[in-house]
């Protein structure tokens, strides 16, 4: 990593019982340093028949998740929803077909 990038990141909402300080790991990285993540395409839903549909990529250390943006009252019942994250739906099937590959 270059030698801009912080060594430790410290995580502790203020109403996060699990907090903790982790070494940034690459895909970390790249969310810190505003760097593009290199992707990997591993499937869409299984109902997709166009493009535009929830899909799951791979990424150094995770995943990405690719779905529908929730309307406002399901975003106020994320629990500790920080400034820079977000959330989307995508269909069960998108996520229950990792347990193939883990």
């Amino acid at each position: 990593m270059p030698r801009d990038c912080p060594t430790e990141v410290q995580f502790a909402p203020s109403n996060c019982a699990a907090h903790a300080t982790v070494k940034p790991s690459r895909h970390m990285h790249a969310l810190l340093m505003e760097e593009a993540m290199k992707l990997k395409y591993l499937w869409k839903d299984l109902q997709s028949t166009t493009g535009g549909c929830p899909a799951l990529y791979e990424t150094d250390g995770g995943y990405v998740v690719q779905g529908v943006t929730l309307d406002d009252a399901t975003r106020a019942q994320l629990r500790d929803l920080a400034e820079n994250e977000n959330a989307v739906f995508v269909p069960a099937n998108v996520l229950d077909r990792l347990r193939e590959i883990l």
